[in-house]
Parts: structure tokens; sequence; C-alpha cells
């Protein structure tokens, strides 16, 4: 039986066939990407039906349902009941290809067996669906034939497999070059298309697969329910979070608002202390300047008064000295006349001894008056001499005071620079710590906001946990779902087999309570019913 689909927006593909041929392998290059586990060595790592899918070109989402060895005899009834219902449940509502895998190479009785256990339990038409696949194409092309000459050398049985699939059937290398395998996957898919097409774009289904489709139905509207029910919890944590995270924001801009506005009135503050620090260097300068403009003039008073005072005294001591000179000249010449007039009246005397005898003692109390006179005259002289050099030692001890007055001024000069130094230093001191007051404040106001922006940060970053911790629980919650989704397919799959069974033993009964002629009578309206 068929059922057509909706719009064809999913292709649905389940894979059958022997362990070891190469299923999972041709689902990979289907689906561009290893989906499913397998080996190069024929050993079988499906263990359980598996699903992949991929977006087409076309838009269309291609569904390929993997099988681990479905109808391997090997297996208990249970084992291959419960994978017969888990290949029902991930294919539903149904397949619309079933890719029937095949190894060029030898075949055995077990590819007779499968596609009669497939017809057994989905029945006669699921055949209207098989695509035949063969893996290990590049073992025709080593012996230089083509799928068609393979195919009339082939055995009986694979010949009637095809034949009631209508001749589908492609060749695949799942170890060729991008290329050839790009080729190859297009001829699949391409017989994909025209296996839908002559089905009308219908999908397989059956009994199984519409109680399997109503039971999935619900139980997809129940974690449709579920899942809306979590996305409303998730939507209203989130919109908490994104409320505390916005408040916590806020917080912070209020806070970073207000450090702003204390910073710039620390900065403010910062701004007029250095103005009045500069308004203070200027009153320095000036009052240095002032001061050294009076210095300067007191330096060149003093050097005009003592180049004043020296000219007067050199002139003065000169003066006196011409006048020593002159007085001392007259002095000796009146004392070189006295003497010739001494000399002359001695010879005059000595001419007249006797006249002379009487005036002898006159005139050596006369000489002795003119030596005491010559004498006094010397001293007179030597006092005059003596002046001269305590005028010269004034004038030396003017001129040095003058040099310590010098000197003075220099050095009252030297302490008012050392005075201006000093103040200059505290000025310049005061700079670096306004300075470093400035540079401590942008530091703390660094800080500030590199822990406002370890707080944001910090807060994003709970957000971002809180958002996936809420993801994780969304996660858990799915996968809860998702376990209970496989516990009910499990649970239907062996509600199915248990029905099949009870039908098969309802049958047995059958025959052996029924006689032999009304049995296919019971079958057909069982069936019916």
């Amino acid at each position: 039986m068929a059922a057509s689909s909706h719009d064809l927006k999913e292709i649905r593909i389940v894979m059958v066939g022997k362990t070891g041929v190469g299923k999972s392998k041709v689902g990979n290059s289907l689906l561009q990407k290893t989906a499913f586990a397998s080996s190069p060595f024929g050993i079988s790592q499906t263990t359980q039906c598996e699903f992949g899918t991929r977006m087409l070109e076309d838009g269309n989402k291609l569904v390929i349902v993997d099988t681990p060895g479905l109808f391997d005899t090997r297996k208990s009834n249970q084992e291959t009941e419960t994978e017969i219902g888990r290949c029902i449940n991930l294919s539903s509502p149904g397949p619309h290809v079933i890719f029937f895998v095949m190894s060029i190479g030898r075949f055995t009785a077990e590819e007779r067996d499968t596609i009669n256990n497939l017809k057994h339990i989905f029945g006669e038409q699921v055949m209207n669906f098989v695509v035949c696949i063969f893996t290990s194409k590049d073992a025709l092309t080593n012996s230089a034939i083509t799928l068609d000459q393979f195919l009339e050398k082939c055995p009986d049985t694979v010949k009637s497999i095809i034949k009631e699939c209508n001749g589908r059937c492609v060749a695949i290398n799942n170890y060729a070059d991008p290329v050839n395998l790009a080729n190859d996957v297009e001829d699949v898919l391409h017989a994909v298309r025209e296996t839908i097409k002559s089905n009308g774009g219908k999908h397989y289904t059956g009994a199984m697969y519409e109680a399997a489709e109503k039971v999935y139905q619900e139980y997809l509207q129940q974690i449709e329910e579920e899942k809306n029910k979590r996305e409303r919890e998730l939507d209203e944590k989130e919109r908490k979070l994104e409320e505390e995270m916005k408040e916590k924001t806020q917080k912070l801009e209020e806070e970073m608002e207000k450090q702003r506005l204390k910073d710039e009135e620390e900065q403010r503050k910062i701004e007029e202390e250095k103005q009045k620090l500069l308004g203070r260097r200027r009153e320095l300068e000036r009052e240095r300047e002032i001061k050294s403009q009076e210095m300067e003039e007191r330096r060149k008073k003093i050097e005009e008064e003592m180049a004043s005072e020296a000219e007067k005294n050199r002139i003065e001591i000169e003066k006196k000295r011409k006048n020593l000179e002159l007085e001392r000249e007259r002095q000796e010449k009146e004392i070189e006349t006295k003497n010739q007039k001494i000399e002359m009246e001695r010879k005059r005397q000595n001419q007249v001894q006797i006249a002379q005898d009487k005036e002898t003692e006159l005139q050596k109390i006369e000489h002795e008056r003119i030596t005491r006179e010559a004498e006094e005259e010397q001293r007179r002289l030597e006092d005059m001499r003596l002046e001269l050099e305590r005028a010269e030692k004034e004038a030396e001890k003017k001129r040095l005071e003058a040099i310590a007055r010098e000197r003075t001024l220099a050095n009252e000069k030297q302490i008012f620079e050392a005075e201006l130094k000093k103040r200059d230093h505290e000025m310049e001191e005061s700079r670096k710590q306004l300075e470093k007051e400035k540079e401590r404040l942008e530091q703390k106001k660094k800080q500030q906001n590199e822990e406002i922006r370890k707080k944001k940060l910090a807060a994003e970053e709970e957000m971002k946990r809180e958002k996936m911790a809420a993801e994780e629980e969304r996660r858990q919650a799915e996968k809860e779902l998702e376990d209970r989704r496989e516990q009910f397919r499990r649970a239907i799959a062996k509600s199915e087999a248990w029905i099949s069974g009870l039908k098969k033993f309802g049958l047995v009964l059958l025959s052996i309570f029924v006689p032999p002629a009304g049995i296919p009578l019971l079958v057909e309206e069982f069936k019916r019913n």
C-alpha cells in the first residue's frame, strides 16, 4: 500500500542488506559527511538503526536510515523485532525509497532471504520502492566491464531480485576520487528521484507505518507541548536574566557616572590648585625681577659712590702729596739757603776770626735753633708723611669696605637666588606632587573603570553561564524527551511484534481447530478486518 506525502520536502530512504556490504559507507557518501560508523574490512560497525540528514540543492531534506543487518538469521527474534520497530519510527510516516545494498562479488542465499523477509514484513508492494545498490564499483572498472554486462552474468537469484525492482539498480565506488564519487552519488540520487516519480511522489506505508505514524504524531504533539512549555519557561528565565542584566548595567552606569563626576570635581580642584601655583610662581618671578632690579640699582649706586669717593680720595691724596713735595722742596731750598748762609758766615767768621769769637756762641745757638727748626720741619714733614699714609690707609680701608659691601651684596644676591631656587624647587616639587596626584587619580580612575568593566564582564559572564545553564537544561530536557521517545518507539515495536506473534499464533490455532478448506476464507476475512 502507498500514501502520498503533503509536499515533497523530505526524501526518506531506508537501507537494508546483509552485514558488511557497505550500507553505512553508502549513507556517508550520499550525506557527504561521516554520519554512520563504517569499516573498510567488512566488519559491521552499526549495532542499531540510525539516521542522518542533509539538505539537497533543490531544497529537499534527505533522510537516510541505516540498519544493522535487519534480517540477519543469526539474531534473536526480540532483537529483530526491536530494530524493525526502530526502523519504522525513524522512517515514519514511510520511506520513499528502500535501498537493497549488495556488494559486487560472490552472492549467497542471504540476499534472497533478505528480500523475502522484506516482502513478508512490509508486503509485496514494497518492491515498487526498492532500488538495488551495488558497492565495490571499482571491481567492474578493474575488469573492464559495465554494470549491464555484469548483470547479464550474475546469478539468477540476483536477476530475479532486479526484475522485481523493475530494473532499478545503480553501482557506486565509495572509495573513488571526489569527482567520480560525486558522479556516482548523482547517479544514485537520480535513481531515487526516478523511483519517487514512478510512484507518483508517494511514500510507502502499511498497517504498521499507519499505527506508528498515529502514535508518533500524538507523541510529537506531546513533545511539542512540552517543548513549548520548556521554551516558555526558558523565555521567562531569559527575560528575568535580561531584566537583572539591565538592572545591573543601569547600576554600573550610575556608578560610572558618579565616579566620572567625582573625577571631574577632583580634576577641577587640581586645575584650580595648578592655577594658584602658576599665579604664585608669576608673583615670585615678578618679585625676583623687582629685587634683582633693586639690587642692580644698589650695586650701580655703590659702585658710583665708591668710584666717586675713590676719585676724591685720590685727588685729595694727590694734592696733599704735591703740597708735601712742594713744601719739602721749599724746606730743602730754605735749608740749603741757610746752610749756604751759614757756610758763608763761617767763611766770613774764619776770615774775621776774631770778630766771630764773640759771635760763635750766638752762631752755635743760632745753628742749634736752625737745626731744631729743621728737625721740627723734618718731624712736621714726617707727620705729613704719616698723615698721608693714614689717608692712604683710610682710602684703602674705604676701598676694602666698598669691596666688603660689594661682597655682602653678592652674598645677598646669592642668598636671594638660593631662596628663589629653593622656592622654584618647592614649586617644582608641588607641581610634581600635583602631577603624581593627577597620575594617581588617573590610575585610580583607570582601576575603577577596570573594576567596573570587570564587574560588567562578570555580569555578562554570569548571564552567559545562566543562559548556558538554561540551554543545557533545554538540551537535557530534549535528551529526556528523545529518551522517552526512544522508549516509546521500543514499546511500540514490542507491541507490534507482540501483535504480529499473536496473529501468527491465531493462524496456528485456526489451523488446529478449523478444517483446511475453511482456513483461506478465514485468512481473507482476517486481512480485510
